[in-house]
């Protein structure tokens, strides 16, 4: 659709062709079309303007098509209350949705403010501040995640170089606090939905007022609001480990890890009291901290959490009790496929900080898994240019920061 705007002599001229053109009175199949396009406006003008152009005339009198409008009679454009926006509480506008409940715009607009850049995204919990230190423990803990493998050849030679590939490392049986991978079988058979549990931070206490709802001492549900390290320690050695073991997969190994973030409130992998639940049952499972600073290590935070509270969201709560049940109901709900995609995320990911050496300095990159997975090429475990990763390891190896790396280095031919 063109224009709508002509000027006076413009509407004039768009007249007297479209007079020219007509016959008894009346155009032609096609010529507003055509008129349209040939002055670059709407066919809702050139249908005005043949409106006033087509009334009988008296004889010697013009016509008159001049525009009705006075002034810039247009569309006043729809800018962002940036002052009204700010007073909002960041959880009420978390997703563009929810602003849009918030403002009364549709997401749409909101979407165009954001990509013209009239409105920003909140600063990303994904790419806090990072020091040098932060950096090494970050490309480190990526290389980590490596391993290298003899590629099976179909060749006679005997003298045929045995060629390798980098890849991430298998991480079914690491587990991001309340979740871990989802399994499958060879044949693609899900043996395993990768959601270990999900464990609200609640109690149980006696309401201390008497309410439309309830009588005075009845039991209710609150949410702890300190959150310690005893709570935590309490919560994985009587809940999640419990749950660990109910679900493990019959047949995989035993050795668990337990990834957590840097927290004041989560425990060590010394602790005495988790070190007799972890290791009881024929188990071993041990906890260990991914680098600080680094949300976009967590899958949790990469994106499942994310995924939970965009579906939560259309649920209505008016309790913690119904908050509760509805995001238990989400997490249940939420696909193991969908699952499997953020940990591949997860591996795309620190390929861009081996690429970044170390920094958060990036956008997440998209895969395209769904259309992968759907024609039957996904991969479970991504590959790794081993270019990028000889970069990284010299740039370790210059500085001196090699601890842990040793094994991969000396599979690289280095000398330690």
């Amino acid at each position: 659709m063109g224009a709508t705007c002509l000027s006076e002599k413009g509407r004039h001229e768009v007249g007297v062709y479209l007079l020219q053109k007509s016959v008894n009175g009346k155009l032609a199949r096609g010529v507003m079309t055509e008129t349209a396009a040939k002055w670059s406006i709407s066919r809702r003008t050139v249908g005005e303007i043949w409106k006033l152009a087509s009334k009988p005339l008296l004889v010697g009198q013009k016509f008159d098509v001049k525009s009705k409008r006075i002034g810039n009679a247009n569309r006043k454009r729809l800018l962002p209350d940036v002052e009204f926006i700010k007073k909002i509480d960041i959880k009420e506008m978390d997703t563009m949705y929810r602003l849009h409940i918030q403002i009364g715009v549709s997401v749409g607009t909101i979407h165009s403010w954001v990509k013209e850049g009239l409105l920003k995204a909140h600063s990303s919990p994904l790419h806090p501040k990072l020091n040098d230190v932060n950096k090494i423990q970050r490309m480190k803990h990526a290389l980590q995640s490596l391993v290298i493998e003899q590629v099976e050849q179909e060749t006679f030679d005997l003298n045929a170089i045995p060629t390798t590939e980098i890849k991430f490392k298998e991480m079914s049986h690491i587990i991001h606090m309340d979740e871990k991978w989802p399994v499958y079988s060879p044949e693609g058979e899900l043996l395993f939905d990768g959601k270990i549990g999900m464990f609200p931070f609640t109690k149980q206490q006696p309401a201390a007022r008497r309410s439309r709802y309830r009588q005075r001492g009845t039991m209710e549900t609150k949410a702890i609001e300190s959150i310690t390290k005893e709570v935590t320690k309490a919560w994985i050695i009587e809940k999640v480990i419990p749950a660990i073991k109910s679900k493990w997969p019959e047949g995989a190994s035993k050795h668990i890890l337990i990834q957590q973030d840097n927290a004041k409130p989560h425990i060590k992998n010394d602790d005495p009291e988790f070190m007799a639940a972890a290791t009881s049952d024929g188990f071993n499972i041990e906890l260990f901290f991914h680098p600080p600073n680094s949300p976009d290590l967590n899958t949790n935070d990469l994106g499942y959490f994310r995924a939970l509270q965009s579906l939560q969201s259309a649920k209505k709560a008016n309790n913690v009790d119904e908050l509760v049940n509805s995001v238990m109901q989400v997490f249940n709900d939420y696909s193991p496929t969908k699952l499997n995609r953020i940990f591949l995320t997860l591996q795309s990911v620190m390929v861009e900080i081996m690429k970044a050496k170390g920094h958060n300095n990036f956008s997440i990159p998209h895969m395209g898994k769904a259309h992968l997975e759907a024609i039957g090429m996904l991969l479970r475990n991504l590959m790794v240019d081993e270019v990028l990763v000889r970069e990284c390891v010299e740039n370790l190896m210059e500085i001196r920061q090699t601890q842990g790396l040793e094994h991969l280095i000396n599979q690289l031919g280095y000398n330690v």
